[in-house]
């Protein structure tokens, strides 16, 4: 249970009969009690690193910016992953901010400037030590064609509303239609290791002006 008083919080079951929860604090019941809907986040040996919410999870904006400080009152600059501690207006309950799959400048949209940083990472080599800004999605330390991958699996993804400058040429677009990524079923969606990756990173490639 969180501390007496204290509140933006996700409880699983509340417990506390003698009161109700504060009013920015999410609870379930015995009867129905609360997913928080967090994913564990592993390195590369399988270790937990912390755990981050979903897409669907109810700690994503559901915090309170003016709480997000530090001991000495500052505004908290970076989550537990070092990531911007504030996304999409405001901040997480918990200690990790929610950003979208593929969204390398946390603008909100997984659009070309993304792919771009991703695809000119993964084209001339990312030096271990990359990060999430770099494309590094999967926390390995590198940019590769699984981060590639995730990239498309949220390939023009957005939080409010599309961001301008992010709207993909439609050339670009097109080599995501044509592979399987613009639509809702995932079973046309290539991945690593199918045999037409090849040929949809060299024409996302072409499409983006990288010389190959």
């Amino acid at each position: 249970m969180p501390e007496e008083n204290s509140d933006y919080n996700l409880v699983g079951v509340w417990s506390n009969t003698s009161s109700d929860p504060e009013e920015h604090t999410y609870a379930g019941t015995v009867e129905q009690p609360l997913d928080p809907l967090m994913v564990a986040v592993e390195d590369g040996n399988g270790v937990v690193l912390y755990y981050a919410p979903d897409s669907d999870s109810l700690a994503i904006n559901h915090g309170s910016n003016s709480l997000a400080v530090d001991a000495q009152g500052q505004s908290l600059q970076t989550d537990i992953a070092g990531n911007p501690r504030i996304l999409y207006d405001i901040v997480d309950i918990g200690a990790y901010e929610y950003a979208i799959l593929g969204d390398t400048n946390h603008n909100g949209m997984v659009g070309q400037l993304d792919v771009f940083v991703v695809a000119e990472n993964l084209y001339y080599g990312m030096p271990t030590g990359a990060t999430w800004a770099d494309g590094d999605f999967d926390r390995d330390n590198d940019v590769d064609d699984d981060d590639l991958y995730l990239l498309a699996l949220h390939w023009k993804e957005y939080w409010d509303d599309p961001v301008q400058d992010e709207i993909p040429s439609s050339a670009v677009d097109q080599v995501f239609t044509d592979y399987g990524y613009n639509n809702l079923d995932p079973s046309d969606d290539i991945t690593p290791e199918d045999e037409e990756w090849g040929d949809f990173v060299n024409e996302l490639w072409d499409a983006l002006g990288i010389i190959a």
